[in-house]
């Protein structure tokens, strides 16, 4: 009588049906791994566009900062010139009535405000202010407004008679208009780094979109290389089973006859 090892001729077809497949285990671990370093995929495509992905992010993320940034700068200098936009609503009180001590008091305090406003390492106010100011804090440049009394036009204020009283409540009116002019240029420069900043949170929101949607790819590839292996692995170990216990039968669908 013919015989044969029915267990070991299955084995050798299971090798077949599945060339290079692994246990079930093992390919849950690499699973299981996938998930805790989503970054890791193994389709180098998916590698690839993962990566310009979160370089864009990151990229979208500074630049979010910088706008931001900006957007405090504009905000800061504008504060202070409301606060200087109030001392020469005073001064035109102390022109009326006031003494030439009095006025230099408050050109003295808007001389203070000046200097003493800085955001970022940058004093937009300040006498030295000038053209577009930088800073490291943002990629933006924001607008020069020097308002110190003697940009205003307010030194060497003669209050001693009535010409001279005249003359200092044009300049006052001049220094009111010209505060109003940076303003107004600050109110726009805020409504578009608003703007920029709402561009900026979509494109990063897409962005977002885009990385989950290749983490997902790479999620159901390898899903689907785990459920095939299983699907495999249980046939074997059906084919095994069955041979353990009907040997006979195996060898006559394989074609040996005793």
């Amino acid at each position: 009588m013919s015989t044969i090892d029915a267990n070991a001729l299955l084995r050798n077809l299971a090798k077949q049906i599945a060339p290079g497949q692994g246990t079930p285990a093992k390919e849950t671990a690499q699973n299981a791994s996938a998930q805790a370093k989503p970054k890791a995929v193994d389709d180098a495509s998916l590698l690839a566009l993962s990566q310009r992905v979160d370089q864009s992010m990151q990229a979208k993320t500074q630049l979010y900062q910088g706008i931001n940034n900006a957007v405090v700068m504009v905000q800061t200098a504008d504060g202070a010139l409301s606060q200087t936009q109030g001392l020469l609503v005073q001064g035109r009180e102390l022109v009326a009535s006031g003494t030439a001590e009095d006025f230099a008091a408050l050109a003295a305090k808007i001389d203070r405000l000046a200097q003493d406003t800085e955001i970022f390492g940058v004093k937009p106010l300040a006498a030295s202010a000038d053209g577009l100011l930088t800073s490291k804090a943002t990629p933006f440049n924001l607008q020069a407004s020097p308002a110190d009394s003697q940009s205003l036009g307010l030194s060497a204020v003669d209050l001693s008679t009535a010409e001279g009283r005249a003359q200092a409540s044009e300049r006052i009116e001049q220094a009111l208009t010209t505060v109003d002019q940076y303003r107004e240029g600050h109110t726009q420069a805020i409504d578009r780094l608003e703007q920029a900043i709402n561009n900026t949170s979509e494109s990063q929101r897409h962005l977002s979109a885009a990385r989950m949607q290749i983490l997902d790819a790479d999620y159901a590839k390898a899903t689907a290389e785990l459920t095939r292996a299983e699907i495999l692995q249980n046939s074997t170990i059906t084919l095994l089973a069955q041979a353990n216990t009907q040997g006979d039968n195996v060898s006559q669908l394989l074609g040996f006859k005793p």
